[in-house]
């Protein structure tokens, strides 16, 4: 009895093992299967990031990753990230076109009403 109860700890400590490594290991093999493209940082909470990842045909999809895995100054909605075989990289030039873009869109769109 003692040792089925050993080996059913051993299958469930295995289960949790695997399960944390996939969670893991799926942020990290999101970044490296995209070098090339841009990710735009969508909204963050404390164990989340929203990234938005723009596709070839200009659509985007949505990613949640752990924020440990975008660098500290990109970590703020909008932000502009490269993504690259190592991970992500922040693009403080695009970061602050995109939000003059963005701003001066908001600007007309007011100026109309």
């Amino acid at each position: 009895m003692r040792h089925v109860l050993t080996l059913s700890a051993l299958v469930v400590i295995a289960v949790a093992f695997v399960a944390v490594a996939a969670v893991v290991g799926s942020s990290l093999c999101l970044a490296n299967s995209d070098p090339g493209r841009i990710a735009v940082v969508d909204r963050l909470a404390d164990d989340t990031a929203v990234l938005l990842v723009e596709r070839g045909d200009g659509t985007s999809e949505q990613r949640v990753v752990d924020p440990g895995t975008i660098p500290e100054s990109g970590r703020h909605e909008g932000a502009v990230l490269d993504v690259t075989r190592e991970g992500y990289v922040y693009d403080r030039t695009a970061t602050e076109s995109r939000e003059h873009t963005l701003s001066r869109w908001f600007d007309a769109l007011s100026g109309r009403m």
